[in-house]
C-alpha cells in the first residue's frame, strides 16, 4: 500500500499541476480525468496482480453500476433535450425520479444487477436491524 500511495499521490500532483494553466476548472477536470482514466485502472491492476481477487473481478463487479449510470446519463441528456423546465425544484425532482427509475430498471434487467440489488437490500435490513446497537470489535 505504501508503494501505491507514492504512485497515486505523485499522479495526483502531476494532474493538479497539469490543470493549473486553466484555473480551478482545469485543475478539477484534470484531476477527475486522470482519476478515471489513469489512477483507477492502475490501482485495479496493482491490486489484482497478485492474490485471489483479479483485475477482471473488479471490473466485473463494477459493470452493472457503470452500465446503469451511463443509461441514467443518457436518460438525463434526453430529458434535458426534450423538455424546457424552468422551475429548479421541479427539475430536481424530475431528474431524481428519472435517474432512480432508469437505474433500477437497468439493474433489474441484468442478473448481476439483480444480485447487487439483493445485496443492497440485505445491507439495508442489517443496518435497520442493528440501529442503535454498539458495534462489536
Amino acid at each position: 500500500m505504501f508503494q501505491w500511495g507514492i504512485v497515486g499521490s505523485t499522479l495526483s500532483v502531476i494532474s493538479i499541476v497539469a490543470g493549473l494553466p486553466w484555473g480551478a476548472t482545469g485543475v478539477a477536470a484534470s484531476y477527475s480525468i486522470s482519476g478515471l482514466l489513469i489512477r483507477t485502472p492502475l490501482l485495479f491492476w496493482y491490486v489484482g496482480r497478485s492474490g485471489s481477487v483479479k483485475t477482471g473481478d473488479l471490473y466485473r463487479t463494477m459493470a452493472p453500476s457503470t452500465i446503469a449510470s451511463l443509461c441514467a446519463l443518457g436518460a438525463m441528456l434526453a430529458l434535458r433535450y426534450l423538455t424546457r423546465i424552468t422551475d429548479p425544484l421541479l427539475g430536481l425532482v424530475l431528474a431524481g425520479t428519472v435517474t432512480a427509475v432508469v437505474t433500477l430498471l437497468v439493474l433489474l434487467a441484468m442478473p448481476t444487477g439483480r444480485m447487487a440489488l439483493q445485496d443492497f437490500k440485505t445491507l439495508l435490513l442489517l443496518l435497520i436491524k442493528n440501529k442503535g446497537k454498539k458495534p462489536q470489535l
